[in-house]
């Protein structure tokens, strides 16, 4: 077989699946840059060879017949391969029509190969010198069914030297710049995403978008944390979504996950050695090394609704998880101890799953209230002396000066709890008997449901207007209403990958990650107006804006969103006719108005009927129900009117509807879905009553009658 009868007229590829350390192949002058987007997919034969592909680490060799090289010429296939060559000196050579040369560098010996009848010979040289071959070197491929072992033979004896190293590669992305031009990390890395089990599982069950798990290992190339954690701390994923995509991929893993809060008490814990790994909507999974019959009735006793799984017991890691138990058990306990007094506050209101801890400071004493469920509740009594030690700490926290009592101020700090950072924003007010602190407790994981969680009833609605190249959305309702947490579940909404997100508020109430959040200052000057202004100068595709509050805010708004961005802004109306009144009383011309309305929704929230206990606050064993804590209700839900406007004719008759009666609404109202919800069982005629009163009392009589 000659040179000449290996090489076609037009070059192809094919991979030599040779494994000699120290070998290079490089592109050199005459020969034709690969093209990914040009190259069309080739089928190789043993008539055909165009370039050759080598390694110098073993591990870093790929062994592909000729149908897998194909595949490979793909671009995204190729990168890949390169990629994972990193930690050798991996270069493809396409040949050239004009110049069909490929030559293979290696450090000794040097094979070069060319057409026949151009050169009568190859000279191999060594590193003590050279020899010439009467024929000129042919590269055959020689396959011997196991692709370990697959050897490139060439026509003539090798020498000994042929073992020497490569020098080491040095121009990883300069190279792969140059071999097939400037393409984006993401497209590099693309094929490699799926090589991560747990990414698979994520991206398989669409919890995950194929960016996001990119944006999560480069920041592990950087911290050096697990793809879940990392995804959990910037909000892409739950905590329980997390768990379950481990339990479905690697079982035997989640013996090393710890929960930071169990129902079984301390004292049986640690006589039995107990450690739970996780509790999961449906099983608790724990290791032991007690008796494991003993450790199944005490779990099925605390927890009669799970599953029990059994997991290796890792014995290094008991001592630790008894700790925070017993920290836990504490700060659950009766707060009698001074001793980390706010961190026990804070623990007790998130196990509780509280909103907002209130302390109000009275001559002699002061008293600290949570709101959980939006109902206010007494939990603890303190002295005057100590209210004001934990007001300074808090304070020293949050980076507020501890010295004005009469000026409010406003901060924020963090808090550990359950794998989890949470943020806690802190403000105090003067008052007569000093100042009053409230600590806004804002759990990730409670306060950033998925948009489709919320209870939103013409959802679809909602996102049309969302998902508008530009325009304005607005978000509406009292004070408490759920405005902030429908924002943030709106803002993940969208792909921040591809998408400039700004978000100014004041303060910023949740980091949310790959998001612009500014902090508003007014002590300083620094307003939403001048903020929005200064925003609009680095090209944003959406805006949030906490609140407009003034008519220049309103009108720097109405600018943005006529110029293509997407504003998404919160007004403090009940009802979409009102918000469309306190723009207008903002100074918000209607023309102005109706070519950029895509959506509005006011809303508000009612507690839903737990459904452990269905509403009557006892478990089946007669004591309190685990899941309502006794209330009765167990979490809470949107009720909302929504509309969506599809053209300026539509905004014209949502305008005429201000003075013209006779025009009639299109939507239902937000009394009207919370009775549908009533409808539902979802809530029941106390809750509606206690959050709407009179408002809604003609519907319940229709129910009653």
């Amino acid at each position: 077989m000659t040179t000449e009868d290996k090489i076609p007229e037009k070059a192809s590829a094919k991979k030599s699946l040779a494994r000699r350390p120290g070998t290079k192949v490089r592109r050199q002058k005459g020969v034709e840059s690969f093209d990914p987007m040009r190259v069309e997919p080739l089928s190789p034969s043993s008539d055909e060879v165009s370039a050759i592909l080598e390694t110098t680490a073993p591990e870093a060799a790929f062994d592909l017949d000729d149908e897998a090289l194909t595949a490979a010429l793909d671009e995204a296939a190729l990168f890949a391969a390169i990629d994972e060559a990193e930690s050798g000196a991996v270069e493809i050579v396409v040949r050239s029509e004009t110049a069909p040369t490929v030559e293979c560098e290696e450090t000794a010996p040097e094979l070069v190969l060319e057409p026949a009848g151009t050169a009568p010979a190859v000279e191999l040289e060594t590193v003590g010198g050279s020899q010439s071959v009467a024929e000129p070197l042919v590269a055959d491929h020689v396959g011997t069914g196991d692709a370990s072992s697959d050897v490139v033979a060439v026509e003539a004896d090798r020498p000994a030297t042929e073992e020497a190293v490569a020098p080491a590669y040095e121009e990883k992305p300069a190279a792969r710049a140059r071999k097939f031009g400037h393409v984006s990390a993401f497209r590099a890395y693309q094929t490699r995403l799926r090589a991560h089990n747990l990414g698979r599982n994520l991206l398989d069950k669409k919890k995950i978008s194929e960016q996001t798990l990119f944006a999560a290992v480069k920041e592990q190339e950087v911290t050096g944390d697990r793809i879940g954690e990392i995804l959990v701390r910037n909000q892409y994923l739950t905590n329980q979504d997390r768990v379950q995509a481990i339990l479905e991929e690697s079982p035997s893993r989640i013996a090393q996950e710890k929960v930071s809060k169990t129902r079984i008490p301390v004292e049986l814990l640690e006589k039995h050695r107990i450690i739970v790994s996780t509790i999961h909507e449906d099983g608790i999974f724990v290791g032991t090394m007690g008796d494991e019959r003993i450790v199944r009735r005490i779990v099925e006793h605390h927890y009669p609704d799970k599953t029990l799984t059994f997991v290796p017991y890792v014995a290094s890691a008991f001592q630790p998880f008894l700790a925070n138990m017993r920290k836990s058990a504490d700060m659950d306990g009766a707060i009698t101890s001074q001793e980390n007094l706010l961190d026990r506050l804070v623990y007790k209101a998130l196990a509780m799953g509280a909103s907002d801890i209130h302390f109000l400071p009275r001559p002699k004493s002061y008293s600290v209230r949570f709101r959980a469920n939006r109902i206010m509740m007494l939990e603890y009594e303190g002295t005057a002396e100590e209210f004001n030690k934990i007001v300074a700490q808090a304070k020293n926290r949050a980076r507020l000066d501890t010295s004005k009592k009469h000026l409010p101020q406003d901060g924020s700090f963090q808090l550990e709890f359950n794998r989890k950072m949470i943020d806690l924003r802190v403000n105090t007010t003067p008052n007569i008997e000093g100042e009053s602190m409230v600590i806004r407790v804002q759990d990730p994981e409670r306060v950033n449901p998925h948009i489709q969680n919320l209870g939103i009833t013409r959802l679809d609605s909602w996102v049309k207007g969302v998902t508008r190249e530009g325009g304005l959305c607005l978000v509406c309702g009292k004070v408490n209403t759920g405005k902030t947490t429908t924002l943030n579940a709106t803002t993940r909404y969208f792909d921040r990958h591809a998408m400039k997100i700004v978000e100014i508020a004041d303060p910023i109430e949740q980091r949310i990650a790959d998001v612009s959040q500014i902090s508003i200052n007014e002590s300083i000057g620094y307003t939403f107006n001048k903020a929005l202004e200064a925003q609009l100068r680095q090209d944003p595709n959406v805006v949030i804006l906490g609140e407009v509050r003034d008519d220049e805010t309103a009108r720097t708004m109405m600018r943005a969103a006529a110029t293509g961005i997407m504003v998404i802004a919160t007004l403090h109306t009940g009802s979409i006719l009102e918000s469309v009144n306190r723009l207008i009383g903002l100074g918000v011309k209607d023309h102005e108005l109706k070519y950029v309305l895509r959506a509005v929704m006011a809303q508000n929230l009612i507690r839903k009927v737990c459904t452990s206990c269905h509403g009557t606050g006892r478990a089946s064993d007669g004591f309190a129900c685990h899941d309502c804590g006794g209330e009765g209700y167990a979490g809470s839900t949107l009720v909302s009117e929504c509309e969506y406007f599809h053209d300026h004719e539509e905004v014209d008759r949502l305008l005429s509807m201000r003075t013209d009666a006779s025009v009639a609404r299109s939507w239902p109202t937000i009394v009207e879905d919370a009775v549908g919800k009533y409808r539902q069982g979802v809530t029941d005629l106390l809750e509606l009553d206690r959050v709407f009163g009179a408002e809604v009392r003609p519907y319940l009589e229709a129910e009653v009658s």
